[in-house]
C-alpha cells in the first residue's frame, strides 16, 4: 500500500564524498518495505513540479534510510536538510528484488549501491551466502560497504583500493570461482548494467538489475521512464516505475 505524508528529517549526514544517508521516520511501511523499492520525496515551493525518486537503502524500526549523491539542484537542497527539516514523501513505490538461488551475488556501481544495502540485510536475515562487489571511481566514493554482510571485493576505476579497474570486469575474473546456482542482483550506470546483461546471456546465470531512470510521477502516468521490453511483439515498452524498478535480465533488451 502507498502513503503520502509529511514526515520529518532524523538525521542527515555525508558519509563519504558528496554521498548522504537521509532517514525519516515513515512507519506506515517501514514493517512492510521490500528491498528494490523506491520512494518519491516532494519539494514544495519550488520551480520543479515533480518529484525525485531514490531507493530504499534499509529500515531501522520505524525509520526510513535514503543513501542519495548531491549531483544537482534538488540534491543540493537536501544535503542541507537538518534534523527537524519537514519533509512531504510518497511511498513505498515499485516492485521487488525476487529472492532465487540461496547464493547470492550482489554487484553495485556508484549510488547504485543503495537498493543492494537493503536486499543485503534481508538474505543476512535468511543465512543465504553473500559476495558481493562495490565499484567507484576512486576509494574516497565508497559508502557504507564494510557494514554489509559477506565477502566484499572492492573494484575502483583509479586503482585507489582494491581491484584497479571496473567492477564488472572484477565479477567475470571471479565467475568461474561461484558456486552454481547463483543469482546476481545489480544496480549502477547503464553502461555497468548492459555489460552484466550481456555476460549474463553469455555464461548462464541468474541476473536482476534496478534500473536507475528520470521520473517525473513516479506513478506510471507521465510515460517517462520507458524502456524497450525483450519481446516488442507482445509487450512493446516496460515502464521503471510500474513494472520495476526491479527487472530480471530476460524481460529486457540492452545494448
Amino acid at each position: 500500500m502507498r502513503y503520502f505524508k509529511d514526515t520529518t528529517v532524523l538525521n542527515n549526514q555525508m558519509i563519504c564524498t558528496d554521498v548522504y544517508l537521509l532517514e525519516f521516520a515513515f512507519p506506515e511501511i517501514s514493517n512492510s518495505v521490500e528491498p528494490g523499492q523506491f520512494i518519491n520525496i516532494y519539494f514544495p515551493g519550488k520551480t520543479q513540479l515533480f518529484p525525485r525518486p531514490f531507493s530504499i537503502a534499509g529500515v531501522d524500526g520505524e525509520k526510513i534510510k535514503i543513501l542519495y549523491k548531491k549531483v544537482g539542484c534538488l540534491t543540493e537542497i537536501m544535503s542541507q536538510w537538518q534534523s527537524g527539516q519537514n519533509i512531504r514523501v510518497l511511498g513505498a513505490l515499485g516492485n521487488q528484488f525476487d529472492i532465487r538461488n540461496q547464493q547470492s551475488v550482489l554487484i553495485a556501481g556508484g549510488i547504485g549501491l543503495a537498493p543492494l544495502l537493503f536486499l543485503n540485510a534481508r538474505l543476512e536475515k535468511l543465512n543465504y551466502p553473500i559476495i558481493n562487489f562495490i565499484g567507484a571511481l576512486s576509494g574516497n566514493q565508497l559508502p557504507l560497504f564494510n557494514s554489509m554482510s559477506g565477502k566484499t571485493i572492492i573494484a575502483t576505476d583509479d586503482g585507489s583500493q582494491g581491484y584497479c579497474g571496473n567492477v564488472v570486469d572484477c565479477f567475470r575474473q571471479k565467475l568461474d570461482s561461484i558456486s552454481r546456482p547463483f543469482s546476481v542482483y545489480a544496480c549502477g550506470p547503464d553502461a555497468m548494467l548492459s555489460a552484466l546483461w550481456r555476460l549474463a546471456r553469455e555464461h548462464k546465470f541468474d541476473l536482476q538489475l534496478s534500473l536507475e531512470k528520470i521520473m517525473a510521477c513516479g506513478l506510471g502516468i507521465c510515460q517517462g521512464c520507458a524502456i524497450p521490453h525483450a519481446k516488442p511483439a507482445d509487450h512493446p515498452l516496460r515502464l521503471v516505475c510500474q513494472d520495476g524498478p526491479v527487472f530480471n535480465a530476460n524481460e529486457l533488451e540492452l545494448s
